[in-house]
């Protein structure tokens, strides 16, 4: 085990249940690395200042005992506790809070009326108090307006939860109005403004809907339907901006090569319509679109099936920025250094001042295992542009993960989705999603893996880590799970869930050895 000195812990941390394992950094003085600690609990954590060692008890804030054996594998939900990362610490140390901090699972959320196959949790996003979840293929009335309107499949519906002083609770449910419109296959927050795609609304050219909180209340803004038939309008969405613009891109990635649209909201709250040109190049089927994200003025679209080098299915990503015309010019491709047939790089995309980050999750690593998954990070430095950074993948990534199946990053940090990690004993598709944080490395930054989530009560194909989200902020994620099974009344199979997590300041007074 190593080193087994025992080192008294001094900090105050609030009242919080936590329901999973909670995970922290020490930075102790003179030492090589950061040193990360898991602990597992379903008790709660009480308000006060104490020292000692050994394991967690009810009646302190929290003890802990620091090891000098190494457990890389920090998954959150883990019945078990883990052992400081590292060797003995000595003199004083700080708890690093701007990076991995203390994670805990806030709260877990399922339909308000769970429907089996529902979908929920497709797709996520968060920012602020708010929270909208996608469940694309729930069952509903259409048209809704009729005295007695007809049940449909795949209607599909978003939840709007809003944070209060008693959590996150239930606010609005926004519901497609078409059958087999898959209303909440993709969602973006930002601020008041919401964005619901629905790629198979009107024989599935796809369409988007805008949405703006105004008192208190979600109304509609805006409907757009592009494109052909089956070009799917709506299968990616992002909303991004700064302190003076807000615009919104939106996907039909299986028109021709693909195609994405961009809008900025004007003074008045509407949304105008901005040009953005494919780059030259794509060919039918390459699915340009397939993913979206933005930051500022920068949009990043993923194309998961072109062929690059000669790999077919390699897949690519590329950078556009808003240009003093308003016009959105091409800033750079941004390719896998070695690509290799069914990477699907692109097949998740994000973007965060001069970071971007490209999930690739048929990528094959660790020793040849098929599908593991990988995201190749970029970071941007004048005057060269975009460059190719650090590639990652989970400490614990192995065959059919997917890692890089879904992607959230907000400033230094970064969670990706391993949708069919088998985490626990050999689950089959259980799923998970890591968290990653910018560390400061010698001699240049690097991306550090700094936990694991998984479900708290997994089970066989609820493929958690589908979708990801990240706030504004970076403290606050959500994690869907759209196979889940509800763990309470009213029970339904395959209905999916949503989980948040939030990460936690604490205040350190000191640690002594």
């Amino acid at each position: 085990m190593g080193d087994q000195t025992e080192y008294p812990c001094f900090f105050h941390i609030s009242k919080r249940r936590v329901a999973g394992a909670i995970l922290f950094t020490l930075m102790a003085a003179g030492a090589a690395q950061a040193r990360t600690l898991c602990v597992s609990t379903a008790d709660e954590l009480h308000t006060g200042s104490t020292a000692g060692n050994g394991p967690y008890t009810s009646t302190a804030a929290l003890q802990v005992k620091l090891s000098g054996s190494r457990n890389a594998g920090c998954s959150f939900g883990d019945a078990t506790s883990a052992m400081l990362d590292g060797g003995g610490a000595s003199g004083t140390a700080a708890l690093d809070v701007s990076g991995a901090g203390i994670w805990l699972q806030q709260a877990k959320r399922f339909a308000n009326t769970p429907q089996a196959d529902a979908g929920f949790g497709f797709a996520v996003a968060i920012d602020g108090d708010w929270m909208a979840v996608g469940a694309p293929f729930e069952a509903a009335p259409v048209p809704a307006s009729l005295a007695a309107p007809t049940v449909a499949l795949n209607v599909g519906r978003v939840y709007l939860y809003q944070r209060t002083t008693s959590g996150w609770q239930w606010h609005t449910t926004l519901t497609g109005n078409e059958a087999g419109g898959k209303f909440g296959s993709a969602v973006a927050l930002r601020g008041d403004d919401l964005i619901v795609g629905q790629p198979y609304a009107s024989l599935e050219r796809g369409g988007t809907t805008h949405y703006r909180l105004e008192l208190g209340a979600w109304t509609s803004n805006g409907t757009a339907i592009c494109c052909a038939t089956g070009s799917h309008y709506g299968a990616s969405v992002a909303l991004f901006g700064d302190a003076d613009n807000t615009f919104s891109a939106a996907a039909a990635p299986d028109y021709g090569a693909g195609h994405v649209g961009v809008q900025r909201k004007n003074s008045s709250g509407g949304w105008d319509i901005e040009t953005l040109q494919a780059p030259a190049g794509l060919v039918n089927g390459d699915t340009f679109g397939w993913s979206v994200a933005g930051d500022g003025g920068e949009l990043i679209v993923g194309a998961p099936h072109k062929t690059v080098a000669g790999q077919g299915n390699a897949g690519t990503a590329y950078v556009f920025f808003r240009n003093p015309l308003g016009d959105w010019q091409l800033s750079k491709q941004l390719n896998y250094p070695n690509p290799v047939v069914g990477d699907y790089s692109g097949y998740a995309v994000a973007i965060s001042g001069i970071w971007a980050a490209i999930g690739a999750p048929g990528r094959t690593l660790n020793n040849a295992a098929n599908d593991t998954g990988a995201v190749q990070t970029f970071v941007y430095i004048s005057p060269s542009g975009w460059n190719v950074w650090q590639e990652l993948t989970g400490l614990t990534a192995d065959t059919n993960d997917e890692f890089g199946s879904a992607l959230a990053l907000q400033g230094e940090r970064l969670l990706v989705g391993a949708r069919s990690d088998d985490s626990h004993g050999g689950v089959p598709d259980e799923g998970s999603a890591y968290f990653f944080h910018l560390v400061d490395g010698f001699p240049v930054p690097l991306w550090n893996e700094t936990g694991k989530f998984t479900n708290a009560l997994p089970d066989e194909n609820d493929f958690f880590g589908w979708s990801v989200a990240l706030s504004g902020s970076g403290g606050d994620a959500v994690i869907g799970a759209p196979l889940d099974d509800t763990d309470v009344a009213p029970t339904a199979v395959l209905a999916g869930s949503v989980t948040l997590f939030r990460d936690d300041v604490i205040f350190v007074d000191g640690l002594e050895g």
